[in-house]
């Protein structure tokens, strides 16, 4: 039995068959002796991560943040031949006619959010209705996919050490009767199954997971670990807002009596009326024995410098300095700032290498082992950088200067930095025009530089104009040079 979405839409089928399965290889011949059934369980709850996200400014810019660094950077596929890559290109460029629409930056863009957010994100491979061929992808709520699980909670696995599925949560009222996969007869009494829930096959659904630790079924992103810092930083955020708005100006207290006048209860009990009853635009007027003066509290820092502290420590889970977060200067040194950015960089930069590498085996590999192609291509990331295009600019160019490279090498990268489309024909006769000259201006060895031309011999009845003549000031004795 097929999944619904797969009869939403069909894409033209290959002509030819896989050559061979790749599970029937040698290399996946072999059958573990420690396959167990672990726990695998979800350490929180995805609508805590949801909330935070939605209401806390500093969780919503840190995911932002790293997701827009990492997307800002171009990627294409590369490494096989051209035929094999107009059809991946083409497959990618195609996506999203099943399920939501997409694109394929939207694609990536969705996976990288799922993985900061939960640590874990899913697609769905979408097969023919033959259950044949891949042919297009789906992206899944996370918060509503998990293992296939038995009545002890436990993930059910197969004799290699894969779980033999995976169940998804249909919306609250929704029964799923009559959808979803099969599920294998010798689990079936062993399995624990909602009604509201469908069962997938695992050929279907490709799991991206960062951070892993433990029975690693399971990854962890950058929120979850600053859950409850977030929580006391929200509850302190509302307590520091109350008493601003219950004492935004310090309050006005009376003293009533004096040595000569011992005050009564029903006069205290006036002048309290009156107090309360005290506006800006209103005028009162009391007796000599009553004092009225503001009540000043100062305000406490600790709230302040413990707020700090907890969005410190939200920056520090995701590996992203302070200052990008939260949008304001620091008082921070440049060289320090600047190795932040560097470290952050290397952290986006594993993070994109991870998903990546699991792009590539989990879904291009199987759709080049499902739909009948030669190879499988690489995904080229670009380099992940957050600096000034400026600066990058200047260093290609006294890298060009210095013979580090030509300027033909840099010049891909010129033109896809400034948004220019390249035009051979005319570059080639704008070279013909003007030759590059390439003079390095990093100085030589002091071994290898040409001293300068110090003689000052002339030929005999010829002026050197710039040797200087002396001359000797005999009251002060001093001596004066003048040019000629």
């Amino acid at each position: 039995m097929t999944l619904i979405s797969e009869v939403l839409g069909l894409k033209e089928q290959p002509t030819t068959l896989a050559s061979r399965d790749y599970r029937k290889d040698f290399y996946t011949q072999g059958i573990p002796v420690t396959t167990i059934n672990d726990p695998g369980a979800r350490t929180i709850n995805y609508g805590i991560i949801d909330f935070l996200y939605k209401n806390d400014a500093v969780s919503f810019n840190t995911i932002n943040k790293m997701v827009q660094t990492v997307m800002s950077t171009p990627n294409k596929l590369v490494g096989v031949k051209k035929s094999v890559l107009n059809y991946f290109n083409e497959f990618l460029d195609n996506i999203g006619f099943i399920g939501q629409d997409t694109t394929r930056d939207k694609l990536f863009e969705y996976i990288f959010k799922d993985l900061f957010m939960y640590g874990n994100s899913f697609i769905e491979l979408v097969f023919d209705k033959t259950d044949t061929y891949i042919v297009d992808l789906k992206i899944i709520n996370a918060g509503r996919i998990d293992y296939l699980r038995s009545y002890l909670g436990d993930v059910i696995v197969d004799e290699t050490s894969k779980p033999i599925g995976y169940t998804l949560r249909l919306p609250h009222g929704q029964a799923a009767i009559g959808l979803g996969d099969p599920v294998p007869e010798i689990y079936k009494r062993i399995m624990m199954k909602l009604q509201d829930q469908m069962f997938v096959s695992p050929k279907r659904i490709v799991h991206f997971k960062i951070n892993e630790y433990g029975d690693k079924w399971y990854g962890v992103g950058v929120l979850e670990p600053v859950i409850r810092a977030v929580q006391r930083k929200l509850s302190i955020e509302e307590a520091q807002t109350n008493s601003i708005y219950t004492r935004g100006t310090y309050p006005i207290i009376a003293k009533v009596g004096s040595l000569d006048h011992e005050p009564s209860e029903q006069e205290l009990n006036s002048i309290l009326h009156t107090l309360q009853n005290m506006r800006h635009d209103r005028y009162f007027a009391f007796p000599y024995y009553v004092d009225v003066s503001p009540l000043k509290v100062d305000q406490s820092d600790i709230g302040e410098n413990i707020m700090l502290y907890l969005t410190q420590t939200q920056a520090s889970a995701a590996g992203i300095p302070v200052p990008f977060v939260t949008g304001t200067g620091q008082a921070t040194n440049r060289a320090t700032l600047n190795n932040q950015q560097q470290m952050w960089e290397l952290v986006l930069t594993y993070y994109a290498k991870q998903m990546v590498d699991q792009f590539k085996r989990l879904i291009l590999r199987k759709i080049k082992e499902t739909n009948g192609i030669s190879e499988v291509p690489d995904i080229q990331w670009g380099e992940i950088k957050a600096e000034e295009k400026n600066d990058k600019i200047k260093r290609i160019h006294t890298s060009i200067l210095d013979g580090i490279i030509a300027p033909e090498e840099a010049r891909p990268y010129i033109l896809q930095a400034e948004g220019f489309q390249p035009n051979e024909k005319a570059y080639n006769e704008f070279k013909k025009i003007t030759p590059t000259k390439v003079e390095s201006k990093t100085p030589l060895p002091p071994d290898k530089q040409e001293l300068p031309n110090l003689s000052t011999k002339v030929k005999k009845g010829v002026l050197n104009p710039k040797q200087p003549s002396f001359s000797e000031d005999q009251t002060s004795k001093e001596i004066t040079t003048k040019k000629q």
